[in-house]
């Protein structure tokens, strides 16, 4: 029997209406094909994005006491001008993982994201991290559990073209059985110009210079920092966020007596962004009064807004000409000391890099020699003794690879084919002993063979080879080796 049905779809903003006369399981079988098959509705995603974490209930590291006001005034601001703002507080070592990866998907398609955190931020043997309430350090034994690196804080905004970090961190509260300022665990980020991410306009917003501790403020208040970060934010919502940083910091110098000096990054070009979007060019942030009874601390004897100004025109532009251009202007200032400090840290950076560059044993004697306790010495003496094994162990698999007496080469086909698995220029010795490192650790037992020393191959190079065999085995060695290197080949020396 023949049935007439009318059927109605609808899917998101989408009504289709299919009228026809069908049998009972092949009409409903068709209904059902055509709602899978229909596209999902699409929902816009967040042009401009915010993740506000605050920790203060510390167990063993101690507790903060504004970090969570700061972090909800903030979130409160940045609602108020329209960011979609994910706000976590007091979070586990875990909860804040996950807020990151939720963050990251919300953050996809962002034009801008704001990531703010406030809470204990350190550098532990070498690793710039930030600490959930769950974390634990020992000072005596240096060991810590349930860090996060920061850049964790880097990975949850990938892909988005305008990102902003502002690091409230690094309080002035002492761990247990910790001294408050020159241990591992109160010097601060060291890593504050390392969250670029590519193709991105990345400005890095610290509360505090390396090295130096953030004041936490008044119980029951706001830091230093956050209250002069909200009130111009509220009174110059107009203004790029660069330029309210700028006047940020001089007023907290100012409230610290030159004690605490934010510091700030640009990399990949200053993200020209403000409160009001689509609204900026105000080019001076408005200064106000603190509200109610929150009052600056006196001016210090000597203190100039102007050099701090100055100084973070310095860090800001970031090379070596603006750093000694400083120097010269103000010399003998604690603002020229803190720039030199810079200007060591970069001269270590540039030679660390050279010497990875060069990748020699020699590369990296040099360093050590000129930075002993260089932010990469660590890493320095490691490699060096993987340079040293790899350079043994190449010794050992090379006796068979001498200089050649012309009347002892073997016949043609007898013992005188190599599978080439690799060649550097002689100047490149090390990299072809770390490449039979390397090899080595897949099961291959290379050797190194000086080119110049075998009439048929090219000489002025290091080759890295297995064999000699048969011209057959030699065939053989090369099928299995082209599994881990395509471009193997054989060759023979005579």
């Amino acid at each position: 029997m023949l049935a007439e049905r009318r059927f109605s779809i609808i899917t998101g903003h989408a009504h289709v209406l299919w009228q026809g006369t069908t049998r009972g399981f092949m009409g409903r079988l068709l209904v059902l094909l055509m709602i899978s098959c229909w596209p999902a509705p699409s929902f816009a995603a967040h042009e401009r994005v915010a993740l506000v974490l605050a920790n203060a209930d510390y167990g063993a590291l101690g507790k903060l006491s504004n970090t969570v006001n700061d972090a909800r005034a903030l979130a409160r601001v940045l609602e108020t001008y329209g960011y979609h703002v994910t706000l976590k507080i007091n979070s586990t070592r875990a909860a804040m993982l996950d807020a990151m990866e939720e963050f990251a998907d919300e953050a996809s398609g962002a034009k801008v994201a704001i990531v703010y955190y406030a809470g204990h931020g350190l550098n532990l043997n070498g690793r710039d991290i930030i600490a959930p309430i769950d974390m634990f350090y020992n000072c005596r034994k240096k060991k810590y559990k349930r860090a996060i690196p920061l850049s964790r804080l880097r990975d949850a905004v990938q892909g988005v073209p305008k990102q902003v970090f502002i690091l409230d961190s690094c309080r002035n509260a002492s761990f247990p059985d910790c001294p408050t300022r020159g241990t591992a665990a109160s010097t601060g980020f060291r890593g504050l110009g390392r969250l670029a991410t590519a193709g991105a306009e990345v400005l890095i917003a610290n509360a505090t210079a390396e090295g130096s501790l953030a004041q936490d403020g008044p119980a029951n208040g706001h830091s230093p920092f956050a209250a002069s970060l909200l009130r111009h934010l509220k009174s110059s919502p107009k203004a790029y966020l660069l330029d309210i940083l700028s006047y940020v910091s001089k007023d907290v110098a100012k409230a610290t007596n030159g004690e605490q000096i934010p510091e700030y990054k640009i990399q990949g070009g200053a993200p020209r962004i403000c409160m009001d979007a689509g609204k900026c060019g105000q080019t001076k942030a408005t200064a106000a009064e603190p509200p109610g009874d929150a009052k600056p601390a006196p001016k210090a004897r000597g203190f100039d807004g102007g050099i701090v100004l100055a100084y973070q025109k310095a860090l800001l532009t970031g090379t070596r000409e603006a750093y000694e251009a400083f120097l010269k202007a103000h010399p003998g200032t604690e603002y020229a000391a803190k720039i030199q400090k810079v200007l060591i840290r970069q001269t270590d950076e540039d030679s660390w890099n050279k010497a990875r560059g060069r990748d020699t044993i020699a590369s990296y004697e040099n360093y050590l020699e000129l930075f002993p306790d260089g932010l990469y010495r660590a890493a320095a003496r490691k490699r060096m003794a993987s340079l040293k094994a790899n350079m043994d162990q190449a010794s050992a698999r090379d006796e068979d690879f001498t200089t050649p007496d012309a009347q002892s080469a073997p016949a043609a086909g007898k013992g005188n084919w190599v599978v080439i698995l690799g060649s550097y220029p002689h100047r490149s010795k090390a990299k072809a002993i770390d490449r039979i490192g390397r090899l080595a650790r897949k099961g291959l037992r290379a050797k190194l063979a000086d080119t110049d020393d075998f009439p048929n191959l090219r000489n002025g190079l290091w080759a890295v080879v297995l064999g000699p065999f048969d011209r057959r085995e030699a065939l053989s060695r090369l099928r299995r080796a082209r599994r881990l290197i395509r471009g193997a080949y054989v060759k023979s020396l005579y």
